[in-house]
């Protein structure tokens, strides 16, 4: 009898010692559901994949909000708003801290009924992509700039200021901080209703075009079809294009050597702002920081990834690496001209072994539409995950601070250990208590449940996550978990082998070539943000993940290894770039 293909089943994963009663720190529809028994056949009859490429580190609470925002919006935009045939969307778990997916799909004989709901509605928009993505900005950049107006204090008052008798408002500050956390969330939901509004239909051009290309030439690499598809303009890439203008100001102004002199930004503004060129330098930075600093020194997934602007040795950092790989005379922009000249030379030569003018015109077309919507998968990356994720850390931060001031709290980021469901009840009793002069209930229940959880999270830490879980499929032909996430067949059938291999006896690492290529280097394994900046020229970036924001450290490495990924994940679109 053939042995059956499957990993653990998730109701059996032994639990980590100490950690018992962890599924309370997240939302009750999180956990794996044992010993309730129609979930659990649901649950363990699902294939389920560790969520690598987003969250490289067990999740925090309230930064679990962002996992939750999509696991709505993706799914909505799937099987709601554009109707695709074969797919329901993305199911999501918890599993000692770490998030885990499983594909969900509609029943057979619905798949034609969503036919033509797919055709027309895909079609309106792959039809005015450009123009709506113009109108998507606008509504991206109204929801960043409601999300910059709102502050949280970080002391309430002793009484309410005269604003509010004198002007008749109606209401005191305790209103204003209420509407002020719902609305926060509000905008976060919305953030994340815009990325899937194009996001998915950009997946759906790049998946057509890899079809495409099998179909006319079957066996092409997955390299060909990456390299068809490189030489954008993102504005992922503006962020590190302003720190190598910057560096080159620095040599051209001859302050070089006093950036170079100072791993922290304070120590170095201190001694640039004793000389004019100092200034100037510095007022430079000034004009780019917004937006262009609000860049994620991570994925932005985790509050721990905050913005450049947030902790300017980040990019200090990268500007002396910049400088010193100026000072030898090499190049530190972005190869564009011959990314984008390799990649009309393979398209060419491919197109040319056409045999007829229906394929030709296919292969135009899709070529064409890929294209098109490659700028959106790592545009929208800066203004949502860097950009907007860095504003709502902000604010949680703030609010953090006035629950310090109230004793509700120890330190300010012990806000990120409550669920986004728990913080407004403790809000409106710190409120109150303000008002009445009692002291609030949460500064007797919250700093001890804080304190357990922070134990629980750190031995998540120390925890290894299986790659997958359940049944193993025979075959993997779902789109997006194949091009973003790498996880196929042949994947899968490693993930297996891997499994009955003892550590000892490893001799050989084996992968997905999400870029491919060959190089040689010293491996640097980056197991936290801080190490990126370790890195040397022509060693590998060996990490659990990457995200587009580590950019820059792609000028330096010769190579990159990661934990999971596909040929359109970001560490992979990204190294095609360089």
């Amino acid at each position: 009898m053939a042995k059956e293909r499957r990993f653990m089943d998730p109701h059996e994963v032994p639990p980590i010692p100490g950690t018992e009663g962890w599924e309370e720190m997240y939302p009750y529809y999180y956990a794996f559901g044992k010993g309730k028994t129609e979930r659990e056949n649901y649950e363990s009859g699902q294939f389920w994949f560790y969520d690598g490429v987003h969250y490289p580190f067990p999740m925090h609470p309230l930064d679990l909000i962002w996992d939750d925002m999509w696991h709505l919006t993706l799914s909505g935009f799937v099987s709601k708003v554009f109707v695709i045939p074969n797919s329901n969307g993305i199911d999501h778990k918890i599993l000692n801290g770490y998030i885990y997916l499983a594909g969900t799909f509609p029943p057979k004989e619905e798949e034609e009924k969503r036919v033509p709901y797919v055709m027309a509605r895909t079609g309106h928009y792959y039809e005015r992509y450009e123009e709506l993505y113009k109108l998507w900005m606008t509504k991206m950049m109204a929801v960043i700039d409601e999300m910059k107006a709102i502050h949280f204090p970080a002391t309430l008052p002793w009484v309410s200021d005269d604003s509010y008798v004198f002007e008749h408002k109606g209401y005191f500050e305790g209103d204003e901080i209420l509407r002020s956390y719902d609305r926060i969330i509000q905008l976060a939901q919305r953030a994340w209703q815009l990325h899937m509004e194009m996001d998915g239909l950009a997946y759906g051009g790049y998946v057509n075009f890899i079809y495409t290309m099998r179909d006319l030439f079957p066996g092409i690499t997955d390299k060909a079809i990456g390299q068809m598809l490189t030489g954008f303009s993102g504005e992922m890439f503006r962020p590190p294009a302003e720190l190598q203008k910057l560096a080159q100001s620095a040599v051209d102004l001859k302050v070089a050597d006093a950036i170079k002199a100072h791993e922290k930004w304070t120590d170095m503004a201190a001694k640039l702002q004793q000389s004019a060129p100092g200034k100037k330098w510095l007022d430079e930075v000034e004009a780019v920081r917004d937006p262009w600093f609000e860049m994620s020194i991570g994925g932005g997934w985790h509050h721990m990834d905050v913005a450049w602007n947030d902790n300017l040795d980040v990019p200090l950092a990268h500007i002396r690496n910049y400088i010193k790989m100026l000072e030898k005379g090499e190049r530190i922009d972005r190869p564009v001209e011959e990314v984008e000249k390799e990649s009309k030379r393979v398209a060419t030569e491919y197109r040319s072994l056409i045999g007829n003018d229906k394929d030709r015109e296919i292969f135009d077309q899709r070529l064409a539409l890929a294209k098109m919507v490659s700028i959106f998968p790592e545009s929208h990356q800066f203004y949502i995950e860097n950009w907007f994720h860095a504003l709502f850390y902000r604010r949680a931060k703030e609010l953090g601070q006035m629950f310090v001031s109230r004793s509700v709290l120890k330190e300010k980021d012990d806000i990120f250990f409550l669920n986004r469901f728990e913080i407004y009840p403790i809000l409106y009793d710190t409120l109150a208590s303000w008002c009445t002069g009692v002291p609030a209930i949460a500064s007797y229940e919250i700093p001890p449940k804080i304190a357990r959880r922070k134990e629980i999270y750190n031995k998540f830490k120390q925890w290894n996550p299986p790659p997958a879980l359940g049944p193993a499929p025979e075959v993997v032909t779902e789109p997006n978990s194949i091009v973003l996430w790498g996880v196929t067949t042949e994947k899968i059938d490693m993930w297996l082998k891997a499994a009955e291999i003892k550590p000892e006896d490893v001799k050989e690492f084996r992968g997905f070539a999400g870029s491919a290529g060959v190089v040689e280097g010293t491996a640097r394994v980056c197991m936290e943000l801080e190490d990126i900046s370790k890195l040397q020229a022509g060693e590998v970036l060996v990490a659990r993940m990457t995200a587009a924001s580590w950019a820059p450290a792609f000028n330096v490495i010769a190579g990159c290894v990661t934990d999971i990924g596909g040929t359109f994940c970001h560490a992979a679109i990204v190294a095609r770039e360089y």
